[in-house]
């Protein structure tokens, strides 16, 4: 049984609100495609909102909404944790057809608004210039932190961050997840 705890589109639709309020101008919505586990990581297809969570529709009217508030989003497609249960994969042939290695489908970078953001344990800076990434999730960030307030070297913790503020465009510095959990 999967239990996602209350928690789906429709709610979040009706705290945007609290949301704008407590002062956040965007959402990270984590995988929310439809997925046999909780933690949706093993998507089974990026085109379908999981019904735990909503329906596809609910999913265009929270961006519609959201927008409405000044709020922008970012929604979470791990592609790298794809489930081998999916279309893409087709492990079970489930899909209908053969199995598929995403030829059918493609990124569509073709929006402004659009963010294209790792999940990285490794050190980013050389795919910001140009069209591959805007920002990533700074690993090296969060474990030079808590290597240091673990007891670490604090000088490795200034050489990490200093090496992070030369190699990376500013635009993009600024805009990495700097996360400590």
């Amino acid at each position: 049984m999967c239990d996602i705890f209350g928690g789906d589109l429709a709610g979040l639709i009706g705290k945007l609100d609290t949301v704008r309020d407590l002062g956040a101008n965007t959402l990270y919505v984590t995988p929310s495609f439809k997925a046999a586990s909780n933690h949706k990581y093993d998507t089974a297809d990026y085109r379908e909102i999981d019904p735990g969570f909503g329906s596809n529709a609910d999913f265009v009217r929270l961006t519609k909404e959201a927008k409405k508030h000044g709020i922008r989003d970012i929604t979470e497609t791990s592609l790298n944790h794809t489930g081998s249960d999916s279309v893409y994969f087709n492990r079970y042939g489930l899909h209908g057809g053969g199995q598929s290695a995403f030829h059918n489908g493609h990124i569509n970078p073709a929006s402004p608004y659009a963010l294209t953001l790792a999940e990285t344990w490794f050190e980013v800076s050389k795919y910001f210039p140009g069209d591959m990434l805007d920002s990533a999730m700074n690993c090296i960030f969060s474990s030079a932190v808590l290597d240091s307030a673990a007891g670490g070297n604090a000088a490795l913790l200034v050489a990490s961050l200093e090496h992070l503020r030369e190699a990376c465009p500013p635009q993009a510095l600024h805009a990495m997840m700097n996360l400590l959990s």
